[in-house]
């Protein structure tokens, strides 16, 4: 029996709700078989037992993502102290890159209200007015990092939607739906697709996402050459690291979809097009 701890909740909560859709999916196969029994038909007995197989490859395949999920939040918590799903630490990286972008936006507003004061102090000396023209670069450097800033930060609170959309419905809906629509041999394609896009985008995405972000992690500068540079790092971590775990997912989703029954070709063909 597999013990769950304190920061395994998360794997208890949408094992519960598979396993009550592959019960489902048993008690279901059970009428039948007894209702083939019945009547004595032959196709609706060979049917339950097709199905009946169906049902335990599911119930394996549960098995398999809580023992996966097990020793992947295991070996997570260790080398980063993050207890929780894989999506917590995905979140919890994210969360870092929004504190150092909130600390560089506080040191580059600070930096622009400074530079702009020192921009408009003129001086008239005999009907002559001094302004000071180089400080006009200074003004426009700390409004463009500013700028760059909110950029990231828009992505990153987009990142976050999009963690919580796959935490609330990849393995709490996709995962017991597509259990259920593969009891059916005309939604069996559409049910593999569900479960494969469920482990992808749950596991995989991340897995990735986080190998990814660990070799372009950065801290918050204070000087503009700091600042600089860890915008520039910032920025390709933002838009490519996601953008590769992504790919990583889907190419995995049209490996494994075909082992589950699912029919992936027109759908990721549609998805391979808008990467």
């Amino acid at each position: 029996m597999v013990a769950f701890g304190q920061g395994y909740e998360w794997v208890l909560s949408w094992t519960q709700t598979s396993l009550l859709a592959v019960m489902t999916v048993f008690f279901i196969v059970a009428v039948l078989h007894m209702l083939g029994t019945l009547i004595d038909n032959q196709r609706i007995k060979m049917w339950a037992k097709s199905e009946f197989l169906q049902a335990l490859a599911s119930a394996l395949i549960i098995l398999w993502l809580v023992v996966l999920a097990n020793a992947f939040a295991a070996i997570v918590s260790q080398t980063t102290g993050v207890a929780g799903s894989p999506l917590d630490v995905v979140r919890a990286d994210i969360n870092s890159k929004i504190t150092s972008l909130t600390s560089m936006y506080s040191t580059a507003k600070a930096q622009n209200d400074h530079f702009s004061v020192l921009e408009w102090d003129c001086i008239t000396i005999i009907g002559l007015q001094t302004c000071h023209p180089e400080v006009h670069t200074d003004v426009e450097f700390w409004r463009t990092v500013g700028y760059k800033i909110t950029q990231l930060r828009v992505a990153l609170n987009a990142e976050l939607l999009l963690l919580d959309f796959v935490e609330r419905g990849m393995l709490g809906l996709f995962l017991p739906l597509g259990i259920l629509l593969r009891m059916a041999p005309i939604t069996r394609g559409l049910g593999g697709l569900m479960i494969a896009s469920a482990i992808g985008m749950y596991f995989i995405f991340p897995i990735f996402y986080v190998l990814g972000s660990s070799a372009t992690a950065v801290g918050g500068g204070s000087t503009g050459q700091q600042i600089g540079f860890d915008l520039a790092v910032l920025q390709i971590d933002v838009f490519f690291t996601p953008f590769i775990a992504l790919v990583v997912a889907v190419v995995f989703i049209r490996a494994v979809g075909p082992i589950l029954g699912g029919d992936t070709d027109m759908v990721l063909r549609g998805v391979s097009r808008m990467l």
